[in-house]
């Protein structure tokens, strides 16, 4: 009698955890995620944005990036090819010294489309933000259905947040 209750409170206690989303519950609905119950974030999301990182898959990056911050970088691609062509000296100079300083040819954002130009610009600063390649350790999930940020610890032991949002079903993150 003692153990059916003892198993009682237990499982009591287990869906008590379900309820509060950032308390990640080991016997979820998604096992080794380490996100809460029902956000439908998951370990996965976040493999898929240091994998892309790891590898500098700077157009696989871009789809993982928020729409926003997407069109953010198509907006400054377009404004740098605006510079670039630009009849004032300075103006241009100052677009070249721009893309240099990111690592990126000055030659390349003369012509093509301001997506692909985006996507370079975002990798180049992906890699410059130092975003994390490996993490050895997610100290925290807190995630509902709209949003997640996830505390974590990289292979050189730095502590970092990475926050994602929900967008037409698809985990994005949000630099």
């Amino acid at each position: 009698m003692r153990r059916l209750s003892a198993l009682c409170l237990a499982a009591a206690a287990l869906s008590a955890c379900d309820k509060v989303k950032d308390i990640p519950n080991p016997l979820a609905d998604k096992p080794g995620s380490g996100a809460p119950s029902g956000s439908g974030f998951g370990r996965n999301d976040l493999d898929a944005f240091t994998a892309a990182m790891k590898s500098q898959d700077w157009q696989k990056l871009y789809g993982l990036l928020s729409v926003e911050y997407q069109q953010q970088q198509e907006a400054e691609a377009r404004r740098i090819q605006g510079a670039l062509a630009s009849s004032n000296p300075s103006e241009k100079s100052a677009a070249e010294a721009e893309l240099k300083a990111l690592g990126l040819e000055p030659s390349e954002f003369v012509s093509g489309d301001p997506k692909s130009l985006g996507m370079r610009l975002a990798g180049a600063k992906a890699s410059r933000a130092k975003w994390p390649t490996d993490i050895r350790e997610t100290k925290s999930i807190k995630a509902d259905e709209s949003k997640a940020e996830v505390v974590y610890v990289d292979s050189a032991g730095t502590e970092g947040t990475l926050r994602f949002t929900k967008q037409n079903g698809v985990w994005r993150i949000v630099p």
